[in-house]
């Protein structure tokens, strides 16, 4: 399955460059404190919101 190629290093690749890059963004001045929560917020209901489509749609039985 697609979901489970994404393991090992090329995971913590990407969520560190994530990090990097909203921290980024704080140095840069290019967003408030508060617009990179609100991402991550955003970001992880849709990640949930995602994983629990996905788990009902392609695990049925």
């Amino acid at each position: 399955m697609l979901w489970r190629t994404c393991t090992g290093w090329p995971r913590y690749f990407f969520m560190a460059f994530a990090v990097i890059m909203a921290f980024s963004r704080l140095y840069a001045g290019v967003h408030y404190p508060t617009d990179v929560v609100g991402g991550i917020i955003v970001a992880f209901v849709g990640s949930c919101l995602t994983w629990h489509l996905r788990s009902t749609i392609f695990d049925q039985k």
